[in-house]
């Protein structure tokens, strides 16, 4: 097995991380363990000739301080980690026995990893007011076994200017295991009755966008389920830790939950819009802003012609509580615009008025739309790659 090269400065990082000394002798960095009883060196130039056979060395070592099993699997995801920390969402799809010979629908096996990765995108935009955000590059897809079939989605954490593995528990994992929590409210609770039913998903605090992505009547996760329901014996969602960002938690804090989407059935249209409504009647706050700099979250683009927001910011302020404004009807070039930034997830600019009562939906009054010019500091994710295989 080949491992990608990795700088010696990167290790050296993470050999501190754990208490290891280090000095450099003869073209060497020479790590000594805590109690001194473990000695490895590594090459200062990583274009040296031996560079290869002391790295694999240097990682091994590194799974024995970590307290871990030198096994392949370990190996290269220690590598991959200290290359570039991330943490995957595991999308699984399992078929059922007499299928299990048979290809994964595609359609499925894109949108069931795709949906999942937008409700959480929405997720930390709306938790954050839209200080941190995903782009979406590739998914990674894994036969992991017959009838089985992974597909891990990695988000980056960006860990500059240095590897900064210190805090416990990272950001990252804390919104994921959030998010995994907050699924299985959405999928557990109880339909029977259509207002019960919206008054719960609003005081679980489920954004009626996460509950489209996942069981609305059109284009969700549960609508996909459906159409392929007698091939697929089921879909869960999950997450693990990082093994070297969560080392200090305990076993316990390590576990992500598994979220069974087995009981999934598409909501009526009316829910979704019953859901809607209760957020709006609920919400106390009232604005009234001219010529104003709006950051918003698209949440619908309408076949009449209108476009509907999450306000995130107002002039650069955050509001008093997030709440949802709708536009006059736009020109196709600008619904086409929305329409982009929806399936991105992407915070756009509106400048113009706005105005909203209590209880009411906010009204907006365009003047221009634009992209928003992040010059970010540090943001918690910058991506999802496609893993080498």
């Amino acid at each position: 097995m080949q491992i990608k090269t990795i700088s010696p400065a990167k290790i050296e990082e993470v050999f501190k991380l754990l208490s290891w000394s280090s000095n450099v002798e003869d073209g060497f960095i020479v790590f000594k363990s805590p109690d001194k009883t473990v000695i490895t060196p590594l090459p200062k130039e990583e274009k040296a000739e031996s560079y290869a056979y002391y790295q694999d060395k240097a990682l091994k070592i590194l799974l024995y301080a970590l307290n871990l099993e030198e096994k392949v699997e370990n190996l290269t995801d220690l590598a991959d980690q200290i290359t570039a920390p991330t943490y995957k969402i595991f999308n699984r799809i399992a078929l059922k026995e007499k299928y299990s010979n048979t290809a994964v629908p595609f359609e499925l096996a894109t949108n069931f990893p795709l949906k999942n990765i937008e409700a959480f995108r929405t997720y930390c935009l709306k938790r954050t007011n839209g200080r941190q955000s995903i782009p979406i590059s590739d998914f990674e897809f894994n036969h992991t076994q017959v009838g089985s079939f992974v597909i891990p989605v990695s988000i980056k954490v960006n860990p500059e200017p240095t590897l900064s593995f210190h805090n416990y528990p990272n950001i990252t994992h804390t919104f994921i295991k959030d998010y995994l929590s907050l699924i299985d409210t959405l999928v557990n609770v109880d339909i029977q009755d259509k207002k019960n039913y919206a008054n719960a998903i609003v005081d679980a605090g489920i954004d009626a966008s996460i509950v489209k992505d996942i069981i609305g009547h059109k284009g969700s996760i549960a609508t996909y389920k459906e159409k392929y329901i007698s091939s697929v014996e089921a879909l869960t969602i999950t997450s693990k830790s990082n093994i070297l960002l969560d080392r200090k938690l305990s076993e316990n804090d390590k576990k992500f939950k598994k979220v069974d989407l087995g009981k999934l059935k598409p909501l009526e249209l009316d829910v979704v819009e019953l859901i809607e409504d209760i957020e709006t009647s609920r919400d106390e706050s009232s604005v009234n802003y001219n010529h104003a700099d709006i950051e918003v979250l698209v949440d619908a683009v309408d076949e009449n012609g209108t476009a509907k927001f999450t306000i995130l910011k107002i002039n650069k302020e955050e509001p008093p509580s997030v709440f949802k404004a709708r536009t006059t009807k736009l020109p196709k070039s600008i619904l086409d615009f929305c329409a982009d930034a929806f399936k991105t997830r992407d915070p756009i600019l509106i400048k113009g008025d706005i105005e909203k009562q209590k209880g009411k939906m906010g009204d907006i009054y365009h003047e221009s739309f634009g992209a928003i010019n992040r010059n970010h500091e540090m943001t918690l994710f910058d991506g999802i790659e496609k893993e080498d295989s």
